[in-house]
């Protein structure tokens, strides 16, 4: 059982930990820039700086360095696969995670884009930053819970 500083549950579908929302409209981005333009969207208002824009479609997920306007977000990094066309995408927040970890169900599946054998585990920890006291918390990691069910538990 989860005490108050983590969370556990089960993925059955393509998602983050921490899970991801819905955000409203749809955006593109060119590969070779670190600009997302949206159409209908509201990012001053949903998004806020070091959140992360996760693209569903092509399975990637890029940090927010600033949110420009309700149309216009920079990233950190741009996205490794070109989103010409205008997509539906979702927000996952800046992640305050110490510790996920995840359990694949009865099937592979794939996490990060890398494919996981049936009942593996994996774990990814904070790191310490350069002082030894900033901590640096745990970038969101996508799992595709479609193809089996995983468990997860993400400690803060």
């Amino acid at each position: 059982m989860a005490n108050k500083n983590s969370v556990n549950g089960q993925l059955t579908t393509l998602d983050t930990i921490p899970l991801s929302l819905t955000a409203t409209g749809t955006m593109s981005s060119d590969f070779t820039t670190k600009w997302v333009i949206g159409i209908g969207t509201a990012f001053l208002s949903e998004f806020k700086d070091g959140d992360w824009v996760f693209d569903t479609t092509n399975k990637q997920i890029a940090r927010i360095d600033r949110v420009i306007s309700d149309t216009e977000i920079h990233l950190e990094d741009a996205f490794e696969i070109d989103v010409a066309a205008p997509i539906a995408f979702k927000k996952v927040a800046q992640s305050r995670a110490r510790e996920i970890s995840v359990d694949v169900g009865g099937s592979d599946t794939t996490i990060d884009g890398v494919t996981c054998k049936a009942n593996f585990s994996k774990s990814w920890e904070e790191h310490m930053m350069y002082n030894g006291t900033q901590r640096d918390f745990v970038d969101p990691v996508i799992v595709d819970g479609a193809t089996s069910a995983c468990s997860y538990l993400l400690t803060l």
